[in-house]
């Protein structure tokens, strides 16, 4: 999995892409999160969208890394926004359920929409 902050960290809104296999089997459920270096100290209070347009696959580890994160943002405040799911990724969340633990949009401006609407 490759983590890449599109625009500056202190943007208003924080995008970041995700590529390859969402997984982070390497570090553990509870090794370090690899957001922490991309947003920095205050990132989980912030809005930050994540485009999975090229992500490959997710595994259980992926899966437990996105809750983690999801409820990181939920307890600092902030807000995640996943979008642009391909179907291989979109068929997890589908399955498991997940779609009402999400902020889930279908590209990019309904993801801005979406983290307005969240903001307000």
């Amino acid at each position: 999995m490759e983590l890449k902050l599109q625009g500056q960290r202190n943007d208003p809104v924080v995008r970041v892409s995700c590529e390859g296999h969402i997984s982070v089997m390497n570090s553990g459920p509870d090794g370090p999160n690899p957001l922490d270096d991309l947003l920095g100290p205050s990132g989980f209070a912030r809005t930050v969208l994540v485009d999975l347009a090229e992500a490959t696959f997710l595994d259980s580890s992926g899966v437990s890394w996105l809750i983690r994160c999801q409820k990181e943002f939920a307890g600092r405040g902030g807000t995640l926004v996943l979008h642009s799911m391909p179907p291989v990724v979109k068929q997890v969340f589908d399955l498991l359920r997940l779609n009402s633990l999400f902020n889930l949009a279908s590209d990019g401006p309904a993801a801005e929409a979406l983290a307005s609407k969240e903001a307000s």
